[in-house]
């Protein structure tokens, strides 16, 4: 489901290399990680945000943002 989110905004990533690289990531790290903490856990009877625990969130936060770039990895060589 979040590669169709993403393939449909990514059209307006910005063009600059660098800064497509950092949309990227920052998409990927914060888009999939809000909607994991604050819906699927709670669905799944789990504390919202990871109980507020410093290294899930940052492990969680980590974690998306690679899938973010290896995404955009994934896209932008694929044309």
């Amino acid at each position: 489901m979040w590669g169709l989110v993403y393939g449909f905004f990514e059209k307006w990533f910005p063009e600059k290399f660098f800064s497509y690289w950092i949309v990227a990531i920052l998409f990927g790290a914060i888009f999939p990680t809000l909607v994991l903490w604050f819906v699927v856990f709670p669905l799944k009877g789990q504390p919202v945000a990871a109980g507020w625990d410093q290294m899930r969130m940052a492990l969680h936060l980590m974690l998306h943002g690679a899938w973010g770039l290896g995404t955009a990895l994934l896209l932008r060589y694929q044309r």
